[in-house]
């Protein structure tokens, strides 16, 4: 054996010994994780979006059917296209049926560490050191701001968006190493089940391109004898070999935008003008890098304040804005003017930036200012500059034990702060009471911690959450048909009708307003007024089974026997685990003898 040869030799087995002391520290990560997010086995659903998308829901909750592989693919709400996460759900529900959220949580933690391992695959692959790649796993994978994406079932769609969007990633890397054509078939396959799986997958192709300039150097802007305008000229080949990727962010983009319109959910301009999105745009990046950085204080909802006032703060929100503005200017002219030495800055940077924007509020959905889970495909390009700035090479880094002591120190307080932050996920009411806590002039925090002791009976405490969500935001027809609930529960009908009125004319597309108004009116043998309130019901939502259960049973005591089981048999083939409906066909069918007519 030649000298070289022996060199080599040792060389490989340095580098073999070394890769698996990281596959053990990968190890050490993916338990540490498991250990934070465990708990979550025995939580239930919440009752934030989990109805609408799990237990609520006719075409989930009754398992993975043709008819519900169908409606996955189509139009409708409760606000954005993502079939894959339906088809996801409905396994679930076939897989561990919807009496108890264990299995759904399991698998949303399964999803979420398999993500840590592809982070810690790709930013090996980024950075060519095993280190940073360890680093940025860990930090992802415990970080508080993350604990939204996996400890709530409703974001499955969050956390196997970003599984598909990172293997794309690493795909396209490994194409590009090894010489082959960089946007495969496999790359564009899987780049469409992530935006499947969620339209947060929209900006892509974006963070190819930045890749492409750090590490890759396939865009030369990290040079500083180049000019910009040949980078860019030199550009259009890459923007081209891309098209395929651009085509499906258009097409998901545009499905996405008529499941919003159809869902009723896209804020107006009359509403949010685009001074106040501008405004709470700059003010978010704001608060999500605090955040990052200290998630102390971490909340399920922020209230919009376009929709419902700013909270007392030092400061006002046009002062916040316009620091946000001049510390995103000043940072991202810093990274540039640095791009040479450090283009993992400047690349991690536009990540963050970049992939916030479908996301910031410019094109308002929904009624929240932001979102922790916003920040779960955001967040590792911070993660990743700051990894890949820390001097790994250096000596005095590798053997002195402050830098390790800090590392352990940081990993330490996000690993409590998230195991905090995941008890708070037990429970709708525990829940709501924490978000209580960051902001007790929430109305939506009140209205759901209503509506969650409204659910346990506890209702005088319910009446006094519902009445606080009413005082903070005086148009708030949920609130208002909550108390109606509540009324009813009571006994006070005159009270309930009086909330339900109130909720229609403020929201006339509530369909369970309508529905339990004509309830109420059924109840009180105003028969003639109850159909019209359920088949208004069923004018906005055909799919209601509510409406036309309580059709039925209007039907059966006017003696329509006829018409009430057309409209049991109705129910059950839309929902054959409507357990009312069944009941109800069956003494009907013993009574009247249809079931052979």
């Amino acid at each position: 054996m030649t000298p070289h040869d022996a060199r080599r030799r040792l060389s490989t087995q340095g580098n073999r010994s070394e890769l698996i002391g990281e596959r053990g520290w990968l190890l050490g990560v993916l338990a540490l994780t498991a250990i934070v997010y465990w708990p979550v086995i025995g939580f239930d659903f919440v009752n934030f979006d989990d109805d609408v998308h799990v237990f609520d829901n006719p075409s989930v909750r009754t398992g993975l059917t043709l008819d519900n592989m169908v409606w996955a693919f189509g139009i409708h709400g409760p606000s954005q296209w993502h079939p894959l996460s339906w088809l996801s759900h409905q396994v679930d529900v076939s897989l561990f049926g919807v009496s108890g959220a264990g299995g759904h949580h399991l698998v949303n933690l399964a999803v979420h560490l398999a993500n840590v391992v592809l982070v810690y695959l790709l930013t090996r692959r980024l950075t060519g050191r095993g280190e940073p790649a360890l680093l940025v796993a860990a930090i992802f994978g415990i970080h508080p701001l993350n604990v939204e994406s996996v400890a709530w079932v409703s974001e499955r769609r969050n956390v196997l968006c970003l599984f598909f969007f990172l293997w794309a990633m690493i795909v396209y890397l490994d194409n590009v190493h090894r010489g082959k054509r960089p946007v495969s078939w496999s790359v564009i396959a899987l780049y469409a089940l992530a935006g499947m799986a969620k339209p947060l997958a929209v900006t892509f192709p974006c963070v190819l391109l930045l890749i492409d300039v750090w590490p890759l150097r396939r865009l030369d802007l990290v040079s500083q004898t180049h000019k910009v305008r040949e980078s860019l000229r030199a550009a259009i080949p890459l923007f081209v070999e891309k098209l395929p990727l651009f085509v499906i962010s258009g097409i998901c983009s545009w499905l996405t935008i008529l499941c919003q319109q159809e869902a009723g959910v896209v804020s107006s301009f009359a509403a949010i003008p685009f001074s106040a999105r501008i405004t709470n745009a700059l003010l978010a990046v704001l608060y999500y890098l605090r955040d990052a950085i200290w998630p102390a204080w971490l909340s399920v909802f922020y209230p919009h304040p376009a929709l419902y006032g700013s909270p007392p703060g030092l400061l006002p929100d046009a002062w916040l804005a316009t620091l946000s503005a001049a510390m995103i200017l000043v940072a991202t002219v810093a990274f540039w003017r640095q791009r040479a030495k450090f283009p993992w800055l400047l690349v991690g940077w536009l990540w963050f930036l970049g992939t916030m924007v479908p996301m910031i509020g410019l094109f308002q959905v929904g009624l929240q200012q932001r979102a922790d889970r916003y920040m779960y495909l955001p967040g590792l390009g911070l993660i990743l500059g700051i990894a890949a700035s820390l001097p790994w090479d250096k000596a005095a880094f590798r053997t002195r034990h402050l830098p390790r002591i800090g590392i352990a120190i940081v990993i330490t307080g996000f690993a409590v702060t998230a195991s905090l932050q995941v008890g708070v996920w037990r429970s709708s009411q525990t829940l709501f009471e924490q978000a209580l806590l960051v902001d007790p002039r929430n109305p939506v925090a009140h209205l759901n911690l209503g509506e969650a002791l409204l659910t346990t009976g506890q209702l005088p405490a319910a009446e006094e959450h519902l009445r606080a969500a009413i005082r903070f935001y005086p148009d708030y027809a949920l609130a208002y048909y909550n108390l109606g609930v509540l009324q009813g529960q009571l006994g006070n009908t005159q009270a309930a009708l009086e909330n339900f009125e109130k909720s229609i004319s403020l929201d006339p597309g509530n369909g369970s307003a309508w529905v339990r108004r004509g309830g109420l009116l059924g109840q009180a043998g105003q028969f003639d007024l109850a159909k019209q309130n359920f088949q208004q019901a069923l004018a906005i939502d055909p799919h209601d089974l509510h409406a036309r259960f309580n059709l039925g049973l209007i039907d059966e005591m006017q003696g329509h026997w006829k018409n009430a089981r057309e409209a049991y048999l109705a129910v059950l083939q839309q929902d054959p685990t409507f357990s009312l409906a069944a009941r109800q066909l069956e003494q009907l069918n013993e009574r009247h003898s249809l079931s052979k007519q």
